[in-house]
């Protein structure tokens, strides 16, 4: 998949036309055109087509988890608080899927209540067509987020093989949630 590397500019504006070298894994961009000084741009370079949940806490009754999504084209990234059985839970929901051209499957992790700690993740889980492909639509929003569609939210369509799925199944049966950096990923069709 080719990056395509946006710089802002103090006055909001966007060039695309400017390269600059990567420093390490977070990727900041400093320049100077002319007169025109660029701001930073963060940029995360692990972020690939499809979902990711990554462990980056846990005690004995939550795990928090970044969840990362991307189409391609649209992407977001939100810390999420979940149950040691949530992903467990989720494979289990997901096993099977699509069995047939009218198969769907919701799911729901984190929160949506912005008095609550944590963002959340909501999944839509369907056929596109007569013959078994899929896709998953998912609306993610993060821990400052008053309302789905409001800052710091997303809503993105990812096409997604069954294939996919039961490989995200497998990794989730053997994922060890109690190391930091554990990781799991539903990878988009393509």
């Amino acid at each position: 998949m080719d990056r395509h590397v946006w710089y802002t500019r103090l006055d909001g504006a966007f060039d695309n036309k400017r390269k600059a070298e990567p420093s390490h894994d977070c990727f900041d961009y400093r320049y100077n055109l002319g007169r025109l000084k660029l701001k930073t741009v963060t940029m995360i370079s692990n972020l690939k087509g499809g979902i990711q949940f990554e462990v980056v806490w846990f005690d004995q009754d939550v795990l928090e988890c970044q969840l990362r999504c991307s189409n391609g084209y649209f992407s977001g990234v939100a810390e999420v608080y979940l149950r040691h059985d949530d992903l467990p839970n989720m494979a289990a929901a997901l096993k099977g899927f699509p069995t047939h051209a009218t198969d769907y499957r919701n799911i729901e992790l984190g929160t949506f209540d912005p008095k609550c700690a944590g963002g959340g993740v909501r999944m839509y889980f369907y056929c596109t067509d007569s013959v078994g492909h899929a896709a998953v639509d998912v609306k993610l929003r993060g821990d400052a987020c008053i309302a789905l569609g409001e800052i710091e939210s997303v809503a993105l369509r990812i096409p997604i093989e069954a294939a996919s799925v039961d490989y995200f199944i497998a990794q989730v049966k053997s994922m060890d949630a109690s190391q930091i950096g554990a990781m799991v990923g539903l990878d988009m069709a393509g």
